[in-house]
Order: structure tokens, then C-alpha cells, then sequence
């Protein structure tokens, strides 16, 4: 299927659905990374064609972080809205190290999500840095607290993971607030926190 849908990314009615596809098939789309790298960098685009595009990028993993991590950390500190926003998750999905300085600067955001979520990408592109991870920890488990559900199930997730790289001390916090979490409002909060307690094992 990934040539039709290469095919595909070049017409302006299936583009958008083209790269929804490709983000499903995931690593197997390697070859679409040029063509979904085009999509991503055209700034005269609509920006929900590039933002799928950006997440297909990401789905696609170890392939399109070798080609695509540089010109995405350009994207995360140049653009605005949720080209951005999928860039600085993109990053931070493909571990691209040539993006920290851009996440450094995007960490400083006024925006919580955003904030939150290069600090998360940070934390991903440097797994061994205690203090990186724990400005995530710190950064995410506030997030959970938001007024906003979407920024809470985001935090939740973000949190899991990360968790592998969080202390004693803070995966029984996390165990702690997760367990509030799963008495969440919002289902999708309830259902992030309890699949985050799966993971934690033991330590939930």
C-alpha cells in the first residue's frame, strides 16, 4: 500500500487521509518520509495537512528521525499553532537529538501544553539527565491539576511514559496521583490513569 499512498500525498483531496494511513502503518512507511517531510516544511499548506503529515513522521520512528529531526526542530521554533505543537511532540517521539536546543527554547512557552510537551521531549531526548526528567515530572504531574482534560489525560500519558527514568520517590507519587486520577471527571483521563498504573507494576 505505501506507493499508492506516496501516490497519494502528491494530490491535494487525499493528502490529508494519505498520511492518517501512513501514520497507521507506522515504521513499514519508511519510504514516505521525503514526501511527508515536503508535506510538513510547505509553509503555504494547510496546517492540518502538515500536522498529520508531522504525526506520521512520528509514527514512522528510527527511519524518519535519521532524515526528518533537524528540519522538525526548525519547525518546532519557527512556526506557530498546531504545526508547532506536532512538531515539538514529534521531536520528542523520535528522540531527535539535533531538536534539544529548539525544545529548550519552545520550554519557556507561555503556553502550558506546549511547555509541557518540549519539556517531556527533553526529558526523551535525554533519558540519563535527572535533572531534565524530573523538570518534565515536575511539568506534567501540574499538568494533571489543569482545568483543561485534554491537558490532563496529555500529562497522564506523558508521565507513563517517562517512567522508567523517574526515581523511587517519584513513581510512588506517581502511583499517588494516579490512583486520583482514575476517579477522574473525564473519561479519557480515567482511562489514561489506569493503563499509566498498569505500567507502573509493582510500584502502583
Amino acid at each position: 500500500a505505501v506507493p499508492f499512498l506516496i501516490e497519494s500525498l502528491a494530490e491535494p483531496k487525499s493528502r490529508y487521509w494519505a498520511s492518517v494511513v501512513l501514520a497507521e502503518i507506522g515504521p513499514e512507511a519508511g519510504p514516505a518520509v521525503p514526501a511527508l517531510l515536503q508535506i510538513a516544511e510547505a509553509g503555504d499548506g494547510e496546517p492540518e495537512e502538515r500536522m498529520q503529515a508531522i504525526l506520521a513522521l512520528a509514527a514512522i520512528g528510527d527511519e524518519a528521525a535519521a532524515k526528518a529531526g533537524g528540519p522538525l526542530a526548525t519547525l518546532a521554533s519557527s512556526e506557530k499553532g498546531p504545526v508547532q505543537f506536532a512538531a515539538v511532540y514529534a521531536c520528542g517521539v523520535l528522540r531527535a537529538a539535533d531538536a534539544a536546543d529548539a525544545l529548550e527554547g519552545v520550554a519557556t512557552s507561555e503556553v502550558p501544553f506546549l511547555s509541557a510537551i518540549a519539556t517531556w521531549g527533553l526529558a526523551r531526548i535525554h533519558p540519563d539527565d535527572a535533572t531534565r526528567v524530573t523538570a518534565a515530572y515536575d511539568k506534567l504531574m501540574a499538568g494533571m491539576q489543569d482545568e483543561n482534560p485534554s491537558l490532563r489525560q496529555a500529562s497522564v500519558t506523558g508521565l507513563s511514559d517517562i517512567e522508567d527514568n523517574l526515581s523511587a520517590e517519584q513513581r510512588a507519587s506517581l502511583a499517588a496521583e494516579l490512583t486520583v486520577g482514575i476517579q477522574d471527571a473525564a473519561a479519557a483521563v480515567r482511562e489514561a490513569a489506569a493503563a499509566a498504573l498498569v505500567r507502573l507494576g509493582s510500584d502502583a
